[in-house]
């Protein structure tokens, strides 16, 4: 499906470095439009189904919004949506499938880490390593590997925190945060 925003941006473009959207809904310079389990809303320890309703309830507003006050456009301001998403990568640092690991979470950049000795563990090391098919046959205590490539691109799928944060977040829109014309 081709989406086409304002000024002829195509949201496949836009999304070239990893997709983002506020609160997993709208994306800036794309005016009324609305999505529901976008980007970053995803759950690993809920029901999905749980999120999918809170961005019915969100949009739903939106909606009626646009209709009631014939209000031409809805638009999430890039500063909105930017530090937003700037939060969300921040917090989802420190989740487990962005730290060292091969995760499906994670867009495809590359990166090259110095040493595996960040793992306190030998053997989740050599599990990784394991993993990746690229088990080193080093005795344990000598364990030392330079350039270990792995994923260290951006999480666009999980949502970073407790699903009622995400409630209480898309109870009802901050009109502050849109361009309404």
């Amino acid at each position: 499906m081709k989406i086409i925003g304002r000024g002829g941006q195509d949201l496949h473009q836009s999304w070239k470095g990893g997709a983002e959207a506020y609160l997993g809904m709208t994306i800036a310079g794309f005016p009324n439009f609305f999505m529901l389990y976008g980007p970053n809303t995803n759950l690993v320890h809920n029901s999905v189904v749980y999120m999918i309703e809170c961005q019915v309830r969100y949009v739903t507003a939106c909606l009626t919004r646009l209709e009631r006050d014939e209000i031409h456009t809805l638009e999430i301001k890039t500063e909105i949506q930017d530090r937003f998403n700037a939060r969300i990568q921040q917090h989802l640092q420190k989740a487990m499938w962005s730290r060292g690991c091969t995760s499906w979470y994670l867009t495809d950049r590359r990166a090259f880490l110095d040493c595996m000795d960040r793992f306190d563990d030998a053997d989740i090391a050599d599990d990784i390593e394991r993993a990746r098919g690229k088990l080193l046959h080093q005795p344990r205590g000598s364990r030392h590997v330079d350039k270990v490539e792995r994923p260290a691109g951006k999480n666009t799928a999980n949502w970073s925190g407790y699903s009622l944060t995400f409630r209480l977040k898309t109870h009802a829109p901050k009109w502050d945060d849109y361009a309404v014309q």
